[in-house]
């Protein structure tokens, strides 16, 4: 507005002089003035700073102008190849209008995808400012997961709006890892790494179930029977429990003949625990002679049991001595000497008279001179008793002496 005043005043006084001129005679020849119309424009997409309209006298300057942009636009050039946004049109000849031109501003979005998984989607997307790009989802390889994009966005799928500037950012994945958890049960422990971290599809460390004294190991958790395992492949969390079991042994008491048993014949037992007492009674004419592993009491309670075990009550028949003999006068024919097991019976044996006796008794009374005896149930001792025969000499006298 300075400059317009400006040429106001200088036109005003240019015609003040040529008035002044004109009266004193000095010039009788008429002075002529051109003006010339500046016309700036825009093609709708901005605006002008300054006098978009000037009359400008021949030779003279225009005013300055600057053309500028809309939001989401930026200026490109004049219309008469000018590329700078301000201007200062100079020495005017003739009537001029110009149009400032401006673009569109557009933005580049670029979508890119780390290792371990793809884009769905245009990665690489034109947008107009303040306007929205097309839609791209990250999807990740098996064996990872999506962590985030690189500006922050934590969901996969993600519609970038109201664009102002570039942008280019990364879908981020990292590998899936699982956690196997191995513990043990009563009875046992472990040698190996009891947690693990593993990555997807690889393996974990070996591991093994080792049982306690006095156990054994049962089987893991999840049904595997070997105390050692490696898990393979791994694509889920895994806990798992060794299980123990206390070992248990079999007691097993039997009666020989000639006896029988008071207590649990069959016994179960846990390792270093002892079992139940049994003990050995020999039936009616017998008599407990020892178990079969050498143990000679007939009671027994076997400890700290560390294996089977089977063992036998052994009896054997009572026997009796039975002995047959004389008094000196006479003889036994058959065993004078026997053993006879209980309740049995002996060998015949007789008493024989040496010449000059004859048999009267056994000493236990009896009094046939062969016996056999029966039903033993004691030891015996008899004795086959003789006497002298003796004769009676009879004398006598005939009539007439003595």
């Amino acid at each position: 507005m300075k400059k317009y005043r400006l040429i106001v005043l200088l036109i005003g006084s240019l015609l003040c002089l040529f008035a002044l001129l004109a009266l004193s005679g000095c010039k009788k020849d008429e002075i002529v003035i051109t003006e010339y119309k500046i016309k700036y424009e825009t093609d709708g997409n901005g605006a002008i700073t300054g006098e978009a309209t000037q009359t400008v006298v021949e030779g003279k300057d225009c005013s300055a102008v600057t053309a500028i942009p809309n939001a989401g636009y930026r200026f490109v050039e004049w219309s008469d190849g000018i590329t700078t946004p301000e201007r200062l049109d100079k020495n005017i000849t003739a009537d001029k209008t110009v149009t400032a031109q401006f673009e569109r501003l557009n933005y580049t979005l670029s979508y890119a995808a780390s290792e371990g998984g793809y884009l769905i989607g245009t990665s690489n997307q034109t947008v107009n400012y303040g306007e929205s790009g097309e839609s791209v989802t990250a999807v990740p390889n098996v064996g990872y997961r999506f962590v985030s994009w690189s500006d922050g966005i934590t969901t996969p799928e993600r519609l970038d709006k109201n664009i102002t500037a570039d942008k280019t950012v990364t879908a981020q994945f990292e590998r899936l890892n699982y956690t196997l958890s191995y513990a043990a049960g009563e009875g046992g422990y472990l040698i190996g790494t009891s947690n693990q971290t593993v990555s997807y599809g690889e393996s974990g460390e070996s591991v093994t179930a080792v049982p306690n004294v006095g156990y054994r190991f049962v089987s893991w958790s999840d049904g595997i029977e070997t105390p050692e395992r490696q898990d393979k492949n791994i694509t889920a969390d895994k806990t798992v429990t060794a299980q123990f079991e206390r070992l248990n042994y079999t007691l097993s008491y039997a009666a020989g003949e000639g006896g029988y048993l008071i207590g649990t014949s069959n016994q179960t037992v846990s390792y270093g625990e002892s079992g139940e007492s049994v003990t050995a009674v020999p039936n009616v004419g017998y008599r407990f002679v020892s178990w079969s592993d050498g143990i000679e009491t007939p009671e027994r309670q076997d400890k700290n049991i560390t294996a089977d075990k089977t063992v036998t009550a052994q009896f054997e028949k009572i026997t009796y001595s039975v002995r047959y003999q004389t008094d000196g006068n006479g003889r036994i024919e058959g065993k004078n000497n026997q053993t006879v097991s209980y309740n049995e019976s002996g060998e015949s044996v007789t008493a024989v008279p040496y010449e000059g006796y004859r048999f009267v008794s056994w000493s236990d009374g009896i009094t046939t001179p062969e016996r056999l005896d029966k039903n033993i149930t004691a030891d015996k001792t008899v004795t086959a008793q003789f006497e002298r025969l003796n004769y009676t000499l009879s004398y006598a006298a005939g009539e007439g002496g003595y």
